[in-house]
C-alpha cells in the first residue's frame, strides 16, 4: 500500500514541477549548439487544436502534441523507476508488480503513439526516445535477472538523459516553428497527468486485487 500510494505521490510532484518554463533551460542550450533543429519542416496551427475529451488543450497540431506528450512519459518513467527502493521489493510484492507493470504500461504508450505518422523534423528526437525507451526496458530485463541496483540506477539515468534531450529538441523545434512557451508548458502537463492516471489505475487494480486475495485466501 505504502509503495503504490508513494508512486501516485511522486507523479504528482512531477507534474506540479512541470509548470516551471525554466526547468530544461540549460539543456535546451546545449542541444542547440549541438545540433541546430530545422523549423521550417514543422507547420504550426493558427487554431488551437481540438483534443479528446478530457485532455488539455494546448494549441499544438495534434501529431505533434501526440509524440511530445509521448516522450514528457518516457523521461518520466525512467524518474519513477529510480524511486523504487529495491532492497525491500522482495518483501513488498504489490511494489513488485507496480515495478513490473511500470514498462509495459510504458511500451505501449509508444506503440499507441507510432499509430499516428511520425511529424516533419521530429526525426532525431523521436530517434533518442526509442533509444531511452529500449534502455528502460533492458535495465528491467537486466534487474530480473542480477538484481544489481547499481547497474539498474546507472542505466534508468542513461535513459532519462536520453528522453530528456529529446524533449528538448522538441521544444526546440516547437518553438522556432512559432509554438508558445505556455502551449508547450500545457502539453506537458497533459502528458504528466495521463502518465499519473495511467499508472494509478494499475495501481488501483494492484490494491482491490490484493485486498481480494486477503478476504478470501483460498
Amino acid at each position: 500500500m505504502k509503495k503504490i500510494l508513494f508512486i501516485i505521490g511522486f507523479i504528482l510532484v512531477l507534474a506540479a514541477c512541470s509548470g516551471s518554463p525554466g526547468v530544461k533551460e540549460p539543456t535546451r542550450e546545449a542541444v542547440v549548439q549541438q545540433q541546430p533543429p530545422a523549423p521550417a519542416a514543422v507547420e504550426m496551427s493558427d487554431e488551437p487544436t481540438s483534443a479528446p475529451a478530457g485532455d488539455s488543450t494546448s494549441g499544438l497540431p495534434a501529431d505533434l502534441e501526440t509524440y511530445y506528450k509521448t516522450m514528457v512519459f518516457i523521461e518520466g518513467t525512467a524518474q519513477l523507476m529510480t524511486k523504487f527502493d529495491l532492497a525491500s521489493l522482495s518483501k513488498d510484492s504489490t511494489g513488485m508488480l507496480a515495478l513490473i507493470a511500470i514498462p509495459g504500461i510504458m511500451a505501449d504508450r509508444v506503440i499507441a503513439t507510432e499509430d499516428t505518422p511520425l511529424p516533419a523534423g521530429f526525426e532525431s528526437a523521436w530517434s533518442k526516445a526509442l533509444e531511452a525507451r529500449d534502455g528502460i526496458l533492458k535495465a528491467y530485463e537486466a534487474l530480473l535477472t542480477t538484481w544489481l541496483e547499481e547497474d539498474f540506477i546507472t542505466q534508468l539515468g542513461v535513459s532519462e538523459t536520453l528522453a530528456s534531450q529529446a524533449l528538448a529538441e522538441t521544444e526546440v523545434v516547437l518553438a522556432a516553428a512559432g509554438a508558445s512557451g505556455d502551449s508547450i508548458a500545457l502539453a506537458k502537463r497533459a502528458a504528466l497527468t495521463e502518465m499519473g492516471e495511467a499508472y494509478q489505475a494499475y495501481a488501483s487494480m494492484i490494491l482491490v486485487g490484493k485486498s481480494q486475495s486477503e478476504e478470501d485466501p483460498e
